[in-house]
């Protein structure tokens, strides 16, 4: 099974774990380890599953981690790029036409 794009860590681990209450694992914690490092969407963590052995558990926490990170990183890229966005609309000069100015006659009128 692969991890749905719309889901998280959290929701691929429980559909994963609804089926293997359907098979007869003898470890089901090890079983569902290994579907999870294969089916997750992100490579950085498989990697870091394969490279240091992690555990269900510390996987979990891994993977709860980095989509905690992940999503502050979106947010703060995006407040970043609206406040880039405000501040060019702020600094846009606006020309102002000059006043029109009035000519006085030799007779001391405007006009």
């Amino acid at each position: 099974m692969k991890q749905l794009a719309t889901e998280n860590v959290d929701q691929f681990h429980v559909r994963l774990r609804t089926q293997a209450a359907l098979c007869s694992f003898t470890d089901v914690d090890r079983e569902i380890l290994a579907q999870l490092i294969e089916g997750v969407n992100s490579s950085k963590l498989r990697k870091k599953a394969l490279r240091d052995r992690l555990t269900l558990t510390q996987f979990l926490s891994e993977a709860r981690n980095e989509e905690l990170t992940e999503a502050q990183t979106r947010e703060i890229e995006r407040t970043d790029q609206a406040c880039a966005i405000n501040n060019k609309t702020k600094n846009v000069k606006v020309h102002k036409q000059p006043a029109p100015t009035t000519f006085k006659t030799k007779q001391g009128h405007s006009g």
